[in-house]
């Protein structure tokens, strides 16, 4: 006898949760790094103002 594997409703449930939490993963690291790139360069901004006032 064959059997074939076909994929349950189950798998593609877990799959489809899978490649969403991923997908939050990634988007959440690549925000974080956005952020942190964005504070450090405000940071060096606003040194660099604050030394040009006094």
């Amino acid at each position: 006898m064959n059997k074939r594997y076909v994929q349950s409703r189950d798998d593609l449930a877990v799959l489809v949760s899978l490649t969403a939490a991923v997908g939050i993963l990634v988007s959440a690291s690549v925000a974080m790094w956005v952020w942190s790139s964005i504070s450090e360069n405000v940071v060096t901004v606003t040194v660099e103002r604050g030394s040009d006032i006094q």
